[in-house]
């Protein structure tokens, strides 16, 4: 965890980043709809640990970490802004609009894109990071 947290850090200080938002998981341990979202739930204080650890790493760059709601993210579409209409099936989401793509990569952008208020900008877009033997290797992602 102090390793992959300092590479993101000096990743994010490296492209002049001052804030990362989080989601804000307060409330997940609640709900239980389903045997595998039960098990993801036990991984929770593994997060929780992360993001303290993140923020610790991110404080001695002057960057500071936000936690934020993440509600509806994953059914609203990009494009339009639909949510009652939208259709998750596994790795996608689809809109009546037209609009379909990978729904964590659209629901990241959708994330950000609340937080600072305006369209996410190229440099800005969620990206995927994959840990292997102690060093985070990085894959830009479209989400539209």
């Amino acid at each position: 965890m102090d390793a992959l947290a300092r590479d993101l850090v000096e990743r994010l200080h490296a492209e002049g980043v001052s804030t990362v938002f989080v989601g804000d998981l307060t409330g997940v341990l609640k709900t239980h709809w389903s045997v595998e979202t039960n098990a993801k739930t036990h991984n929770f204080w593994t997060f929780c640990a992360f993001l303290n650890r993140l923020a610790y790493t991110a404080a001695e760059y002057g960057i500071e970490v936000e936690a934020r709601s993440e509600e509806w993210t994953s059914q609203e579409c990009p494009c339009c802004g639909e949510r009652d209409e939208t259709i998750r099936h596994g790795d996608t989401l689809t809109c009546p609009c037209g609009f379909e793509g990978h729904a964590d990569l659209t629901a990241s952008a959708t994330f950000l894109n609340r937080q600072l208020n305006e369209d996410v900008r190229a440099v800005a877009r969620p990206v995927r990071l994959k840990w292997d033997d102690h060093r985070c290797k990085m894959k830009s992602s479209h989400y539209v």
